[in-house]
């Protein structure tokens, strides 16, 4: 019995099931409950995804934001960079353009008014920081075209200088340094400079250093208006008698005031003969307007005989440290050499001097041999001669004129400045020997301090600051 009733259970169950498969309203009950299922399901799965959406979207928010943040910083930073960059660049192309045009390195040295280099631990070395991004276009150029025109005159110069025959060559020669212990002559003059008794004593010292070049002659008759300066031959020296005549005649105007340097006659001003212009070029440095201060690392470096023009009242010389003519570190872009620190120490001095502005004449072609105060040829002489005849001219027989030299920047500061001081001397001498009064006559050497540009600057750049500028005093 008990398995007939199970039978007929199990039977009615499979009716059923198979009832509810035929029939349609079950099927559709059924297939709407799976798909509201389904429909949570993926409602839930939607849900979860949408909240993971707006999660990755508020991180993504926040990341960008923070990307903002960096990149505007990061802009600022390369807005400053790219401006220091581009100013840097600017400066880099500004310096390039106020460079001059880059010139050929020759081997020899044009030996102007320059020493032999030193060894590199001498000391007082001090290197001539350039002024190029102070000059102006014009200045450059003409810097420029003064360079092209000294490495052509310098070529002719050359060939000219074979031509010297041993009768020329012996008036290009420093005989005051050839005669006697030359070095022992000096230490006797700086001796006797520093126990000067009186003026008539620094009037003695001044006509034994200066006039020592006239042969044969004695102290107070050295000078007479009979001596006529030798000229030397033509071929020897390039220059024709219209040219000196010329030349004379605008050094004459010119240390009476009454002439511009850049009236100087053809062929003058394409050298930069007369130096300086408006622009900077070779621009003297002056103090008060009219005033010229050399300085000297101790007393015992001045030279003699500016302590006689001392005694004599044409010069001034007192320490650095009471001068009121103190180094001004190269203020108004006139002084392009930084002093070095000894000579503006409490053992240092300055000497001044005052010049009439208007009657400065700037030669660069004046050579020297090289370490020397020998002439390196016949046409530098034959300037110095230019100037012995203009001196003599009764226009200016009432002046008297300041002979100074120039150094480039190579080499030791002091050594430039000792050698610069002797050439200056070396041309006085001439001048006296030629019947100039040595009483006119004060020679000051200014060695490297007033070199415009650097020392690893090409040849013909650097032999514009070996030069001699010669003023008429204003005292």
């Amino acid at each position: 019995m008990k398995i007939l009733i199970h039978l007929v259970l199990i039977s009615s169950l499979a009716c059923g099931t198979l009832m509810a498969q035929g029939n349609p309203r079950v099927k559709a009950a059924e297939e709407a409950k799976k798909a509201a299922q389904n429909k949570n399901g993926n409602n839930n799965k939607n849900g979860n995804k949408n909240n993971k959406s707006a999660k990755e979207r508020e991180q993504a928010k926040r990341q960008r934001e923070r990307e903002r943040e960096m990149a505007n910083n990061k802009g600022g930073a390369n807005k400053n960079n790219n401006n220091k960059n581009k100013g840097g660049a600017n400066a880099n192309r500004n310096q390039q353009a106020n460079k001059p045009a880059p010139q050929p390195k020759k081997a020899d040295e044009n030996p102007r008014m320059t020493v032999n280099r030193p060894p590199s631990n001498t000391g007082n070395q001090q290197k001539v920081t350039s002024n190029q991004n102070t000059q102006s276009p014009q200045a450059r150029e003409q810097a420029a075209r003064a360079a092209e025109a000294n490495a052509r005159q310098r070529e002719k110069r050359k060939e000219l200088n074979r031509k010297i025959n041993p009768q020329t060559a012996n008036y290009l020669r420093d005989h005051n340094r050839g005669r006697g212990n030359w070095e022992e002559e000096q230490r006797r003059h700086r001796e006797h400079a520093h126990r000067i008794e009186d003026k008539d004593d620094a009037d003695n010292l001044i006509w034994t250093i200066l006039g020592s070049a006239a042969a044969g002659a004695v102290v107070g008759n050295i000078v007479s208006k009979d001596r006529t300066p030798q000229r030397l031959p033509y071929d020897q020296v390039g220059r024709t008698d219209v040219e000196r005549r010329d030349s004379v005649n605008y050094m004459v105007n010119r240390f009476q005031g009454n002439r511009e340097y850049q009236q100087g006659p053809a062929g003058y001003n394409t050298g930069g003969r007369y130096g300086y212009d408006d622009h900077g070029h070779h621009q003297p440095h002056y103090y008060d307007g009219n005033r010229r201060v050399v300085y000297y690392n101790s007393r015992e470096e001045i030279p003699p005989v500016l302590m006689a023009y001392d005694r004599l009242d044409q010069v001034n010389v007192s320490p650095y440290q009471d001068s009121p003519y103190r180094y001004d570190g190269g203020q108004g872009g006139s002084y392009y050499s930084d002093l070095p620190e000894s000579y503006r120490g409490r053992d240092a001095y300055a000497v001044s001097y005052p010049v009439d502005p208007n009657s400065a004449m700037s030669r660069d072609d004046i050579l020297f041999q090289q370490g020397s105060t020998d002439f390196a040829d016949a046409y530098s002489y034959d300037i110095v001669v230019d100037m012995a005849e203009a001196m003599r001219s009764s226009q200016l027989s009432n002046k008297r004129f300041i002979i100074e030299g120039h150094a480039s920047a190579e080499g030791d500061y002091s050594s430039n400045l000792r050698l610069s001081q002797q050439r200056a001397e070396r041309i006085a001498r001439d001048l006296v020997d030629m019947g100039v009064d040595p009483n006119r006559l004060i020679p000051v050497g200014y060695g490297e301090a007033e070199a415009q540009y650097p020392a690893d600057y090409a040849e013909n750049y650097r032999a514009l600051d070996r030069r001699v500028m010669v003023f008429t005093s204003a005292q």
